[in-house]
């Protein structure tokens, strides 16, 4: 018995059958080339994020240092004014998180933005006795660390 060969690798010898597979070594080929073309972007990409993360992962715990020292000054300048902001406290809050996509190299990924961080109302009469800089100072300071873990957030999912 003959062993058993599959039908793609039974070629007969002829000029035709030449040129049929020189055409499917042309489409071989240029398969080949588009998926290693995809291939190195989407390293590129990845490489890109990567670099991000890290230097973003860095300053996260710069900033979170920062955000307790100014919490700290706020607290030393107008006192204890925790339970004045959590009497103030809405039960919503207008800060929503936008999830949009960017296509690299024919991939989907997910990347978030902030939105209704700045419209806020500033309204708010907590330290006009006193401390009333430290206190924005420190919201500031703690608004920039949300957007700085939003960011965190979006390179990670990417």
């Amino acid at each position: 018995k003959r062993p058993f060969i599959a039908m793609s690798q039974q070629v007969i010898p002829s000029r035709m059958n030449m040129q049929i597979m020189k055409q499917k070594m042309v489409g071989a080929k240029k398969g080949y080339d588009l998926l290693k073309k995809k291939s190195d972007a989407l390293k590129k990409a990845f490489n890109q994020i990567m670099k991000k993360v890290v230097e973003t992962k860095k300053r996260m715990g710069k900033d979170f240092n920062e955000c307790q020292l100014e919490m700290a000054q706020a607290n030393f300048a107008a006192g204890d004014f925790g339970v004045t902001v959590r009497d103030q406290v809405k039960t919503k809050t207008g800060v929503r998180i936008n999830i949009s996509t960017e296509n690299v190299a024919g991939v989907q990924q997910p990347t978030f933005h902030l939105r209704g961080l700045n419209e806020q109302d500033d309204d708010s009469m907590i330290g006009m006795t006193g401390g009333g800089q430290a206190i924005t100072r420190a919201k500031e300071r703690y608004t920039r660390y949300l957007r700085l873990l939003i960011e965190i957030a979006s390179l990670q999912t990417q």
